[in-house]
């Protein structure tokens, strides 16, 4: 099935507006790139056509593929992708796309904002985080296109000894708002709990609770939560709470513990679907800040 450049361009058209991010922001594009004189073209011409909008003229789309490191892995081509530019956003470069000689003839790229990334590069802090787009393109005709942020910075003056805030009121930059200055992102935690059965969740959930209501031992959130997600095991009932400051996650436990709710056990996925395999899942928090109302 030949590819349809309309509708790859409409697929990275929404997928910039779902993000709240200006294409021309984009400083990175993990391309499907499978080195055909058909595909090729058109995909580039899409990328090329939707990054140039409100892109700073002189600053082209660098473009790369693992594929020129791997080759192409079919039905994990994609994910592949996404693995490269998440280790590239971690390690704040940019790879090259290997063995790359002379461009497809059939791409203009002296038109197009976009060049092929054939050295190690940085990204640029001039215009905020770091932001990259990975397309991948099905056999059957299914476009599909991500877009990835590094992970803030946090910086280490505004932490208290025990891993919260000391300056609740710091700057969060809006992530809806693509002209939005670089500011400090309040770290988020996620505090995961399971139990065999409910009532000793609500039991877990209550030793949380006084442990972090009452903490000074000077232990921080992140050691907390990490302990929690990944040396503990995991039973059929289980709460998750989110928050920046031991505060916010007592407030959270606090508001499961003092809830009326009806627990499911989480069963195993090779189990018959019946009711008995639902599970509920629900915020620690309303969307307007407060505890979720009992009724």
């Amino acid at each position: 099935m030949a590819p349809n450049p309309l509708a790859q361009e409409a697929v990275l058209r929404e997928a910039y507006r779902r993000a709240g991010v200006l294409p021309g922001r984009i400083q990175y594009v993990e391309a499907h790139g499978t080195g055909t004189f058909l595909g090729d073209p058109i995909e580039a011409k899409a990328l090329g056509t939707v990054l140039a909008l409100d892109r700073p003229r002189g600053r082209p789309c660098a473009l790369g593929s693992v594929k020129t490191n791997i080759g192409h892995l079919e039905a994990a081509a994609g994910i592949a992708g996404v693995i490269k530019v998440a280790l590239a956003l971690k390690h704040r470069e940019i790879p090259p796309s290997l063995r790359f000689l002379e461009p497809n003839p059939h791409i203009p790229f002296e038109t197009l904002p976009l060049r092929v990334q054939t050295k190690p590069g940085q990204w640029s802090s001039e215009f905020g985080p770091a932001l990259a787009g990975v397309t991948s393109l099905g056999f059957g005709g299914t476009n599909a296109h991500v877009v990835l942020e590094e992970v803030p910075r946090s910086d280490p003056g505004i932490h208290n000894g025990d891993g919260g805030i000391k300056n609740p009121q710091s700057r969060i930059r809006n992530a809806k708002s693509a002209h939005s200055p670089s500011v400090h992102l309040l770290p988020v935690y996620v505090l995961p709990l399971s139990a065999r059965s409910p009532e000793a969740l609500q039991t877990l959930a209550r030793a949380y609770q006084d442990f972090l209501a009452a903490s000074r031992s000077g232990a921080s959130l992140g050691d907390i939560c990490y302990t929690a997600s990944v040396r503990r095991s995991h039973h059929d009932y289980r709460l998750a709470v989110t928050g920046n400051s031991s505060e916010q996650l007592t407030a959270g436990l606090e508001a499961f513990c003092g809830a009326k709710l009806v627990l499911v056990s989480l069963r195993a996925a090779a189990s018959p679907v019946t009711t008995e395999n639902w599970f509920s899942c629900f915020p620690a928090r309303a969307p307007n800040g407060g505890a979720w109302d009992e009724s």
